[in-house]
């Protein structure tokens, strides 16, 4: 076959003449009905529109000639002709869509099984910012699986299971155990004996079948070296709701699961649950800042969709486990929770440097440690390490 333009490398793993494959269960959503199932994300039959899927981000691929490849499956593809999805491709550097590809209920061959689309593009410059996305017009049920970027000239798509799955995504160090050599903090379960041994103070909260559950003003303070040069995460396990969703901002409604915050400067890591005011309601949010107001002086604020997309929803959260990551690289976060991945947020600035840290878990920083914004849940286990 010949080639055309600079040859494409592929990511690690993938096969020839593939340049990503997405998960779209693990692509965050706007549409507030979005939920994991089967392999994928779905909305049932509604007439409420909005994002099934958008991400990555991605930059570095070749101004040349590509291919964006969508497997979805619909529940009905006979009863009319109506507009159903939008795919398309949007560059955020230049702030325009550079392809896009409108599908009707009769685009679909079949129901009950997945289907392949296609459109053309070509990436405008090596600034390009890629984001995929799949919006939802209404008016079924779909559920998409996968998103495959191909270099048409160097591999070909035929049929949805010529795209195999494929996880390029950062995941936690693979250990046998809880704890390795990456961590900087790890609290494996939460005994009394196993916040002795990591030197964590217990402002408030009770012990009981190893898990932790702080009172209103409580929680855990641990003090660490925190080198924020370094790419890493913070990584917990919860059972049970995160409670008083509808309370205001100073009566317990806003909580913070966990905070870091810089001893002796403005460094600020907090993963906050806001009050039933806060844009409507039910939003977690996650604040990154090296400066001493983050309003005036600017930040990286991260904030979910009142009903998150992947196992976990902010209204019926039972007592089932649920495992929370917050990566951060530098000035950028990013926020999963079970299976929702979040885009990425920046601040307006470099973060680095060594920093002796606070690490709170289950409330905010100390000066706040009176104002009842503990999170009242229980705590499984809890660590903060890096990913090299």
């Amino acid at each position: 076959m010949t080639s055309h333009g600079p040859q494409v490398r592929p990511r690690s793993g993938l096969p020839e003449g593939f340049l990503d494959i997405f998960h779209v269960a693990q692509l965050p959503s706007t549409h507030p009905e979005a939920f994991i199932n089967r392999s994928g994300k779905a909305i049932r039959r509604t007439q409420q529109q909005g994002f099934l899927c958008f991400g990555q981000y991605k930059k570095g691929y070749p101004t040349i000639p590509l291919k964006a490849f969508f497997t979805i499956l619909i529940d009905d593809n006979f009863s009319d002709d109506r507009n159903i999805l939008i795919l398309d491709v949007y560059d955020h550097h230049s702030d325009r869509v550079i392809g896009k590809r409108l599908i009707t209920r009769k685009d679909f061959p079949h129901t009950g099984e997945f289907s392949l689309f296609e459109f053309d593009f070509t990436p405008p410059g090596p600034d390009a910012n890629m984001e995929f996305r799949i919006f939802y017009m209404g008016w079924a049920y779909v559920l998409a699986d996968k998103i495959a970027i191909v270099d048409p000239a160097r591999a070909s798509v035929q049929r949805p299971s010529d795209i195999p799955r494929f996880h390029h995504v950062h995941q936690l160090p693979k250990q046998q155990a809880y704890c390795s050599g990456h961590d900087e903090l790890c609290i494996p379960s939460m005994a009394r004996e196993q916040i002795a041994k990591a030197r964590g103070k217990v402002i408030g909260g009770n012990f009981q079948n190893d898990r932790f559950t702080p009172t209103p003003n409580g929680g855990i303070e641990f003090t660490l070296s925190l080198d924020t040069s370094r790419r890493y995460y913070v990584a917990f396990d919860l059972e049970g709701n995160i409670p008083n969703q509808y309370l205001g901002d100073l009566n317990g409604g806003k909580v913070f699961p966990f905070t870091i915050h810089d001893i002796d400067g403005n460094y600020c890591l907090s993963f906050q649950r806001m009050y039933s005011t806060y844009r409507g309601g039910s939003r977690f949010r996650v604040l990154l800042s090296d400066r001493p107001d983050p309003v005036e002086d600017g930040a990286a604020w991260l904030v979910t969709s009142p009903d998150i997309s992947g196992d976990y929803t902010m209204r019926h959260w039972g007592e089932e486990r649920h495992h929370i990551e917050i990566h951060v690289h530098g000035r950028r976060c990013q926020l999963r929770i079970d299976d929702f991945v979040s885009k990425w947020a920046q601040a307006p600035y470099p973060i680095g440097g060594q920093r002796q840290v606070h690490v709170v878990l289950g409330n905010r920083e100390p000066r706040y440690y009176g104002a009842g914004q503990a999170a009242l849940t229980q705590f499984v286990r809890f660590k903060v390490g890096y990913f090299d």
